[in-house]
């Protein structure tokens, strides 16, 4: 499976996007927005 620049994993084509887009809509599977930052931190050193 492909990865993004943010180590995200992505679907390999878009059938299999379609299919996840899919299952969200109807309820079978999460939205998954990933762990956004939390904001006025400092980064990591």
């Amino acid at each position: 499976m492909p990865i993004g620049p943010k180590g995200e994993k992505r679907l390999a084509d878009a059938i299999a996007r379609a299919v996840k887009v899919m299952r969200i809509a109807t309820g079978d599977e999460p939205e998954d927005y990933g762990n956004a930052p939390a904001k006025n931190q400092p980064p990591p050193s």
